[in-house]
């Protein structure tokens, strides 16, 4: 389906709405909007389903205290082109949760269609070119509403969801009267400072078929690694193991300890060990990192596998998929920010490639994968560029999730156009000027393939996007053209 319009229009005004509501906010409400079910379908043209669901959610007070709006309206990320999605939007209302709960205040979820108004084009039964229909979109429409006191909403981040009843008699589409939508609250925990670590993925088919010119084998969507840059990623694993080595070696495992002993109980290394307390801290911070994220396309996947084999983190908690931290689609077509693989068929797709350059002996050795909120079609699509609009919702989706959930250190395996617009947009000015050389280059370089940098991050202002406070790249990556 091509349209004119944007996957997030009326984001920003929600977006707005809620950094001026954070000036008189109260407390905490985060909710999670999990995802829905049994979506009643919009038919296309042709019969196909053309459902683009997203949810709106807007807290009450209860008829009993006169139904008075207590916070503006909060919208989950939209689905396109499927009629069970998967969000996984958290939200913070920006009202005291305990309170809500015990005044018996009212969540109203509005399930919503965004419905561009543009062309759908429909592949053809001979020739070259598809057949194209015109489709006149009347804008986002309401499939249906339903609502639920706010003490009957699960709480906690392992609880199951609840499922919420959407009235859909009245949108006149395909399917039931009734559907689904899940939502749950996340405790809030308060940590406005944490650390994460993005890594760039290795060389992949793509960038190593550009560099050699051969356009050719540029022609297909979401290549993965190459062999190059699957020994990128080796070198990285032995980069950090060695790093790890030497911090056990400190903290007095090893034969040479020569350092003090800090309060928790590692040791710093001696002057001449060639690293700082400093150093060692982030390194310690990469091997506790709560959480292994990595973008859905394939070669980042590969990355993660490869670069944290025997990482902690992937022992124990496996990998999981942000469609948030993708690479940006700065053009018509960009083959190579888009995918043909949605839910599990990504880490199999990945595992197949890996199989393909490297044999049968890959097999199996890869993590448990949680796919995350990939279901349904999730990158742009060919016929149009991504707009700043979607692309500053994804950093928004991205900061959300690091704030909200119950995380203090994550890595994230992703892009270099992607982590470059990162420091674009979020580098503190303090740290720019007091590291004018490294602020530019990670502002208008890239990470080399397989690179580490480690941020810090200040989340203290509520509506207020984050800043980077501190960036510091690690295992001897450096920043490339």
């Amino acid at each position: 389906m091509a349209g004119c319009a944007s996957d997030h229009s009326g984001w920003d005004e929600d977006h707005q709405a809620m950094q001026e509501h954070a000036s008189s906010a109260t407390g905490h409400f985060v909710l999670e909007i999990v995802g829905a079910k049994d979506i009643p379908a919009r038919p296309g043209v042709t019969g196909e389903i053309m459902t683009n669901p997203y949810i709106l959610a807007k807290l009450f007070t209860s008829d009993d205290r006169g139904g008075k709006s207590l916070a503006p309206a909060v919208r989950s990320k939209l689905r396109p082109l499927t009629r069970e999605p998967t969000f996984l939007s958290v939200r913070d209302l920006m009202v005291d949760y305990q309170d809500s709960a015990r005044d018996e205040d009212v969540m109203d979820i509005v399930l919503m269609d965004h419905e561009p108004v543009g062309v759908v084009s429909h592949a053809s039964d001979g020739g070259d070119s598809p057949t194209k229909s015109l489709f006149v979109g009347i804008g986002d429409a309401e499939i249906g509403r339903g609502s639920i006191e706010v003490r009957e909403i699960a709480y906690g981040a392992n609880a199951e969801p609840t499922a919420v009843e959407i009235d859909c008699a009245k949108s006149g589409r395909v399917g039931g009267p009734e559907c689904l939508v899940f939502v749950r609250v996340l405790p809030f925990v308060p940590s406005a400072i944490k650390t994460f670590f993005v890594i760039r993925h290795g060389q992949s088919v793509w960038n190593a078929a550009q560099d050699g010119g051969r356009v050719h084998e540029m022609v297909d969507t979401d290549h993965p690694l190459s062999r190059l840059g699957i020994q990128q990623c080796l070198e990285f694993s032995m980069a950090w193991k060695q790093a790890q080595e030497d911090l056990e070696v400190a903290a007095g495992k090893g034969a040479n300890s020569t350092g003090a002993i800090t309060e928790d109980g590692v040791e710093t290394p001696a002057v001449g060990d060639g690293a700082s307390s400093k150093d060692w801290g982030l390194i310690k911070d990469f091997l506790n990192a709560d959480v292994a994220i990595s973008s859905p396309l394939i070669r980042a996947v590969q990355t993660a596998w490869i670069g944290l084999k025997g990482h902690p983190t992937l022992k124990r908690h496996g990998l999981v998929l942000s469609t948030a931290i993708r690479e940006h689609k700065r053009t018509v077509g960009g083959l190579d920010t888009m995918s043909n693989a949605t839910g599990d068929e990504i880490a199999a797709r990945a595992e197949e490639c890996l199989v393909k350059e490297l044999g049968e002996e890959a097999r199996g050795l890869t993590p448990v994968v949680n796919p995350g909120d990939t279901t349904g079609r999730w990158w742009t699509p060919a016929h149009r560029a991504e707009t700043d609009l979607e692309y500053r919702a994804r950093f928004h989706e991205t900061w959300c999730d690091l704030k909200y959930r119950d995380f203090n250190s994550a890595i994230l395996t992703g892009h270099s156009l992607f982590f470059r617009e990162l420091f674009k947009r979020y580098l503190a000015q303090d740290f720019v000027m007091s590291n004018p050389s490294l602020a530019e280059e990670l502002q208008k370089k890239k990470l080399m393939n397989a690179g580490c940098v480690a941020i810090t991050v200040d989340f203290s202002r509520d509506g207020v996007d984050p800043v980077i406070i501190n960036a510091e790249p690690m295992f001897g990556c450096t920043l490339v053209k």
